[in-house]
């Protein structure tokens, strides 16, 4: 076959650096590096073709830069992203500081972090090499901690295009976060009574007042709602059907889920409304983060460090010590499994609240039980 044959069996798509075999049909990324012509097959689907060529032309384009960049070469672009993340109130310091203690300790521990650049990287090296030499030392909470500063970083090379979409779908496809055991029982024990609620709540409106934020609103919809931190980020005034008296959290992590406006909950919402005057799609708390306030408060009210999720066990807590059944409670706070999972960490709670009860049932009236005796079966 003469090279005029062969150069004309490829056909033009219409789309830059796509181009068709003719004989089988099959598309074809093309582009020239340096005076050399780089071919890669996408199949005969179009559609698909056309999506695959823009991840490989960014890896092809991108491959000089990539050649020489390790995670470590990131570190400064990571430490002014968590900056503008503090800046934003959605993260506070103590986060940040964290993050940043988590990067040096990786490029301590594994090696590949700071040699390997990585367009070399495989997926082995993440979810074997680095989670298991990272478990050796650490607890797993700080092994994912770990592993999420791990998977920001490779988002941020995507953005810059140091590595395709298609590169980091396949170097995190089975980088999972490990198993953590947690201690329930101690978890939910240190949560405040309810007379530390209200000076907790008092002690955080007045630090934010005095700071001219809307942060106390942050607390009180954590406390109200029980949903995540992200969940209540998110939520919009849209999101409210008054109707129904129910709100809708578009972001959880099981997915959106539905819940009722308690009485509180309703009530406070009526007065953020009243003083805002907001449009539907507007969000409904102004503040990101409590964090820093949450953590200050705490100390000044003398009780343990709180988190914002530790609120949701909060809400969970009083939801399980005012008599809900389990199935109810989960989906109250999004969750998919019938109540397995409130069972699993609040499931002592249930268990003292129920002997507690025990103490006072009673199954035949008091008259018949002063009688001698003598009361009917």
């Amino acid at each position: 076959m003469s090279e005029l044959t062969v150069k004309f069996q490829w056909r033009p798509t219409g789309i830059p650096n796509l181009v068709r075999l003719a004989k089988f049909g099959t598309y074809y990324g093309r582009v020239k590096i340096g005076g050399k012509v780089h071919r890669q097959s996408f199949g005969v689907n179009k559609r698909l073709a056309i999506e695959k060529l823009r991840d490989w032309l960014i890896n092809m384009r991108g491959q000089k830069t990539a050649a020489t960049g390790t995670l470590w070469s990131l570190y400064e672009r990571y430490r002014a992203w968590l900056q503008g993340k503090r800046v934003k109130e959605e993260i506070d310091d103590r986060t940040f500081d964290y993050k940043i203690e988590l990067v040096l300790t990786i490029r301590a521990i594994w090696p590949p972090f700071s040699v390997t650049p990585m367009s070399r990287l495989n997926p082995g090296q993440l979810d074997q090499e680095f989670q298991t030499q990272f478990r050796k030392k650490y607890c797993a909470t700080r092994t994912n901690g770990a592993t999420t500063v791990v998977r920001e970083m490779l988002n941020l090379a995507v953005e810059d295009k140091l590595l395709s979409k298609t590169q980091y779908e396949e170097l995190t496809a089975k980088f999972k976060y490990v198993s953590v055991n947690y201690d329930y029982k101690r978890l939910t024990s240190k949560l405040p009574s309810p007379a530390n609620v209200v000076k907790l709540r008092r002690e955080v409106y007045h630090r934010c007042l005095r700071n001219g934020s809307h942060g106390g609103w942050l607390f009180d919809f954590l406390l109200f709602t029980g949903c995540r931190i992200e969940s209540a980020r998110n939520a919009r005034w849209e999101d409210v059907n008054w109707e129904q008296e129910t709100i809708y959290y578009r972001e959880a992590k099981y997915g959106p889920y539905e819940a009722p406006l308690f009485p509180e909950l309703k009530e406070f919402l009526l007065k953020v409304k009243a003083a805002m005057n907001p449009k539907p799609e507007d969000r409904i708390l102004p503040t990101k983060s409590l964090q820093s306030v949450l953590t200050s408060a705490c100390t000044a009210i003398e009780i343990g460090h709180l988190s914002h999720h530790d609120l949701r066990h909060l809400f969970a807590t009083r939801c399980i010590e005012a008599g809900k059944d389990f199935v109810t409670i989960a989906s109250w706070m999004g969750h998919k499994d019938n109540g397995r999972t409130i069972m699993m960490i609040y499931g002592h709670l249930r268990r003292h609240h129920s002997k507690k009860e025990a103490a006072t049932m009673m199954f035949l009236p008091p008259a018949a039980q002063t009688n001698t005796g003598k009361a009917s079966p």
